[in-house]
């Protein structure tokens, strides 16, 4: 094999497909990249079993061959060499890099080993939507999965279709995040989507269109770069949580989000030294809103902002860094605080579909 490719091009693929191949697989293979030049393209594969990334670059292809090498050292290796076409080539099993003086020669391994990047069934469902809409939306409730794998299912992100719409939520059972992907959607489907592999599509992203194919199993991201992502999907039932989203209730608050932000993250202060709680009052009267941090070693806080209040004074404690999350991702100036039925319902005041429900704690 012999190529010759941009450095900064190649450099971001390595970056962006090593994170797949790590030290945690128990296959030393699976630690590898395959790189495989043919037909003026060279194409760039990771797999660990679970998730699986394969990606090609416009290369000037000498001569075609395929090889697997440690993904780690290759990139950070690439990472360093100056801006400058790469000459890469393979002797037997070694990969010979060079570059403006640089050279190194790293040791590889057959690729008849490597698994293969499973292909989907044909009858597989299939739609497309703007990559930059799959990205605003899924970056809004990533955050929200849990990171417990004792609980499976709700490490993921859940693609669910319901009233003719395609919704994708997630949570971590004491917060839920949800947002509408698709506004007209004819299809039934409900699978279970593990973070890492949004992480890798959020990661790959560029703009264009994007093609998800969903299988039995499996699920495929097809995107216009010719990025190809496939991931096992997470096995299980999802929770349903839609009883938790209810109508608008009459204890609520309408505040400017920015400045609701300051006031968490200056309580934040006091309140992570014990267990990151926070107490989120209203006052019908005043018309205001205050955020107060439960009393610690190092002293205790008490903020107040103008808020538009109806209903009943409420006084309910949250954990401070979910509140800050969720307010975070909400790209609306003003936000609805509906703190009805018991827990907090946080929409935008713009025509946005997120909702984020955070459920209270003890005070």
């Amino acid at each position: 094999m012999h190529f010759l490719i941009n450095k900064n091009k190649f450099s971001k693929v390595l970056n962006n497909i090593s994170k797949i191949a790590n030290s945690r697989n128990q296959l030393p293979i699976l630690n590898n990249v395959l790189l495989r030049a043919d037909e003026g393209k060279l194409t760039i594969i990771a797999n660990n079993l679970e998730l699986a990334s394969e990606e090609t670059l416009e290369a000037t292809i000498k001569k075609s061959g395929v090889i697997t090498i440690p993904a780690k050292p290759l990139a950070e290796f690439i990472n360093n060499l100056p801006d400058a076409e790469l000459d890469i080539s393979t002797q037997d099993t070694k990969l010979k890099v060079k570059s403006l003086g640089f050279s190194a020669s790293f040791n590889g391994v057959s690729a008849e080993d490597f698994p293969e990047v499973p292909e989907l069934e044909k009858d597989a469902l299939s739609f497309s939507l703007p990559m930059s809409g799959f990205r605003d939306s899924l970056q809004c409730v990533v955050g929200a999965a849990s990171n417990d794998f004792s609980r499976p299912a709700l490490t993921g992100v859940c693609f669910n279709s319901h009233d003719k719409k395609l919704f994708v939520a997630a949570t971590d059972g004491y917060r839920l995040a949800e947002v509408e992907l698709i506004p007209k959607f004819n299809d039934d489907i409900r699978v279970i989507v593990p973070t890492a592999a949004i992480g890798e599509v959020l990661g790959a992203a560029d703009e264009g269109d994007m093609t998800i194919k969903v299988g039995e199993s499996q699920m495929q991201f097809l995107l216009s770069t010719g990025t190809k992502i496939t991931t096992n999907l997470i096995s299980g039932s999802y929770p349903d949580y839609r009883q938790l989203i209810t109508e608008a209730g009459d204890d609520t608050a309408v505040v400017e989000r920015a400045e609701l932000l300051r006031l968490l993250r200056v309580a934040q202060v006091f309140a992570r030294i014990v267990d990151n709680t926070a107490v989120l009052k209203t006052d019908v009267k005043q018309n205001q809103l205050s955020v107060v941090a439960v009393e610690s070693e190092l002293g205790s806080n008490s903020s107040e902002m103008a808020a538009v209040i109806s209903g009943a004074d409420v006084s309910m404690a949250f954990n401070i860094r979910f509140l800050i999350d969720a307010l975070s991702v909400f790209a609306a100036p003003d936000a609805i605080l509906d703190f009805s039925n018991g827990k907090l319902v946080i929409r935008g005041n713009d025509s946005g579909s997120l909702i984020y429900i955070v459920m209270p704690r003890k005070a």
